[in-house]
């Protein structure tokens, strides 16, 4: 997989797989109001536009990104780290590998979405050089809150 070790390893980032799915579904429990289900990763697993990914450390899943391309655009769908793990660079380990990833794959900006409460992850995003575009009212649920839309340009 372009830019991806092709076998298990002690630690870094690696394409996910089946193997790997009850760990990410604890995290992502752990980590979303609205969870993802188990087989909403699967279908991320079989679909070619999507790339989910995992950050491994001695057999153990610390955190996992899900990004799309299609054409120029890309999406990151979904980022968590395991709560015990958080502050130690693993989200931004994830998040650079992606944006380095989908721009590899041709895209020319990444969009995502974020919660308006979530300033841990906007901070991360900022950092990137992520930049604010528009608000979706309503959008989350449990409990109800905006979600922020923001965009990278990969293309300079």
């Amino acid at each position: 997989m372009d830019g991806l070790p092709s076998e298990r390893g002690d630690e870094g980032i690696f394409p996910m797989t089946e193997e790997d799915l009850s760990q990410v579904v604890c995290i992502e429990q752990a980590s979303f109001s609205l969870p993802w289900s188990q087989s909403a990763f699967e279908s991320t697993l079989r679909c070619p536009t999507s790339q989910p990914l995992v950050y491994r450390k001695d057999g153990k899943i610390l955190g996992y990104a899900v990004c799309s391309t299609v054409y120029e655009m890309a999406e990151l769908y979904n980022i968590a780290v395991d709560q015990s793990c958080r502050k130690m660079g693993i989200g931004a380990e994830l998040l650079s590998f992606v944006i380095r990833y989908c721009a590899k794959k041709g895209a020319e900006n990444l969009f995502l979405e974020v919660r308006r409460s979530n300033d841990a992850a906007r901070r991360l995003y900022e950092r990137f050089g992520f930049s604010y575009d528009s608000v979706r009212k309503n959008y989350y649920k449990n409990p109800t809150e905006d979600a922020l839309l923001m965009h990278l340009p990969l293309k300079k």
